[in-house]
C-alpha cells in the first residue's frame, strides 16, 4: 500500500524510510477517521442553512406576544441544526458552536429557575399576600431576565461569529447590545410599575392576574431592534454559502525538508 508523504503528498512504496521526491522522513501515522467526503460537506451545509433559516424565523417571531411561543419553538431546533453542520466550517467554528450550546443550556436553566421562583410565589395558599414580597420577587425576575437574555444573545454570537465577514460581526455585536439594552429598559419600566401597582395587600387568588397585567403593560417594542438584528445576522451566512464564499478554504503552508537536489553538499 502506498504511503503519502506528509510534506509533499507524494505516494511512496510501503516501507519507505524517506520520500523519494522531497527526502522527508516517512512517519507512520496512526489510523484516523476517514476524510470528509463531498457528500458529508453538502449534508452539513444543508443542515446549517436550514438551522439559520429557523433561527431567523425564531428571532422575527419571538418578540411578538401572540405568536412568540411559536417563534421560540424554532430556536432550539435551529441552533442544533447549525451545531450538527459545524464540521464543514472548520475547527474554530466547531469549538465556538460547542461553547454556544453550553451557554444556551445555562440560559435555559436560568430561565427555568426564574420561572420556578415566580411560580412558587404565585402559588401561595394564604388568603391575602403582602405585595411587598411579591414586588421583590418580580423585580428579581425582571433583572434575572436581563441576565438570561444576555446569555441567549452570547450563545447566538458564539454560534454565528465565525460564519460572518467583518461587517457582519459588527451587526452581530450590535444585535447583542440591542437585545441586552431592550431587556434592561423593560426591567426598568417594570420596576417602576411595581412601585405603583404592587402596594399593600391583595387576595392570593388575584396574584396571577396582577402579574399578567404587569407583563402586558411592558412595551414589547423594546425587544424588536435586537430581534431584527439577530434575524439579519442569521440570514447573512446563508447568502455567503449560496455564493460559495462559505465554508472558507484556507491553504496551509507546505512544510518539510527541501528536496535532496537542493541540499547543500556535505563537507
Amino acid at each position: 500500500m502506498a504511503v503519502p508523504c506528509t510534506a509533499c503528498r507524494t505516494e511512496n512504496p510501503e516501507g519507505s524510510a524517506y520520500c523519494h521526491a522531497c527526502g522527508t522522513p516517512i512517519v507512520a501515522l496512526p489510523p484516523g477517521p476517514p476524510s470528509t467526503s463531498p457528500q458529508m460537506v453538502q449534508r452539513d451545509l444543508r443542515r446549517t442553512k436550514m438551522g439559520l433559516y429557523l433561527l431567523a424565523l425564531a428571532f422575527l417571531l419571538a418578540w411578538l406576544p401572540a405568536v412568540g411561543l411559536v417563534g421560540l419553538l424554532f430556536l432550539a431546533p435551529g441552533g442544533f441544526l447549525v451545531l450538527a453542520g459545524r464540521r464543514a466550517f472548520g475547527e474554530r467554528h466547531t469549538s465556538r458552536a460547542i461553547w454556544s450550546l453550553v451557554t444556551f443550556v445555562l440560559a435555559v436553566l436560568g430561565t427555568l429557575s426564574l420561572l420556578l421562583v415566580l411560580a412558587a410565589t404565585l402559588a401561595t395558599s394564604r388568603p391575602s399576600v403582602d405585595l411587598a414580597s411579591v414586588r421583590t420577587t418580580l423585580a428579581s425576575f425582571l433583572w434575572g431576565n436581563v441576565v438570561a437574555t444576555g446569555l441567549y444573545a452570547v450563545s447566538a454570537v458564539l454560534l454565528l461569529s465565525d460564519l460572518m465577514p467583518a461587517g457582519g460581526k459588527i451587526l452581530l455585536f450590535l444585535a447583542l447590545g440591542l437585545a441586552v439594552a431592550g431587556s434592561a429598559v423593560a426591567a426598568i419600566d417594570g420596576q417602576a410599575l411595581l412601585g405603583t401597582e404592587f402596594v399593600g395587600q391583595a387576595p392570593s387568588d388575584q396574584l396571577g392576574a396582577l402579574v399578567a397585567d404587569l407583563m402586558a403593560a411592558l412595551p414589547i417594542v423594546y425587544a424588536f431592534p435586537g430581534a431584527l438584528a439577530f434575524a439579519a445576522a442569521c440570514v447573512l451566512p446563508t447568502v455567503l454559502v449560496a455564493r460559495g464564499e462559505l465554508p472558507r478554504v484556507e491553504t496551509a503552508p507546505r512544510m518539510g525538508s527541501p528536496p535532496f537536489t537542493d541540499l547543500p553538499p556535505r563537507a
